[in-house]
């Protein structure tokens, strides 16, 4: 399954079911995906900057409060 932002969909439970947010333009659930349309708007290396700050931003709250720090982020899909 081809991803626009790299994600490991093939992990994913509903994977079965979706044919990615490559093949369907950002919108794998019918719904728009952030990831996709933020790379889609700014590219690829933009969206690894504001997902690096918002891990920072993530990690600063969890140190505070004596939380170990998170490693990563991934996308998930929402369903509204």
């Amino acid at each position: 399954m081809n991803t626009i932002c790299g994600a490991k969909c093939g992990k994913c439970n509903l994977s079965d079911k979706c044919p990615g947010c490559a093949a369907t333009y950002g919108r794998p659930f019918g719904g728009a995906c952030i990831a996709a349309e933020y790379i889609k708007a700014d590219g690829k290396e933009k969206y690894a900057e504001f997902r690096q700050g918002l891990l920072n931003e993530i990690n600063t709250v969890l140190t505070e409060n004596n939380i170990p720090e998170a490693d990563t982020l991934y996308e998930l899909q929402v369903f509204l």
